[in-house]
């Protein structure tokens, strides 16, 4: 996630807050205030290979693997995974570690 705050954030903040939640779960947000990621591709965020600016003249470097791997990840250890983002003004993410007793 911080890889993509850095590559996607050229000027501006990134930042890291971890928390813990009215329930005791630790939370851990990261937030950038790069690009954004548009609400049409909000649905394919997670699908691998999908980018949201495709062909010869897009203007990042990747795969398309990186997000898709993340979300896998998170699925198998159990930590819930929400992103939010607005065009223009920057990505919040955030990962929530359930505690099981």
């Amino acid at each position: 996630m911080l890889n993509n705050d850095v590559k996607f954030t050229k000027n501006g903040t990134i930042g890291i807050r971890i928390i813990n939640n009215e329930i005791k779960n630790i939370v851990v947000e990261i937030y950038d205030t790069g690009i954004g990621i548009s609400q049409e591709y909000m649905s394919d965020l997670f699908k691998p290979f999908s980018q949201e600016e495709v062909g010869y003249k897009r203007k990042f470097e990747g795969n398309g693997l990186g997000l898709a791997l993340t979300k896998k990840y998170c699925d198998l250890i159990k930590i819930k995974i929400n992103v939010t983002s607005e065009k223009g003004n920057g990505t919040n993410v955030t990962l929530t570690f359930k505690f099981f007793k």
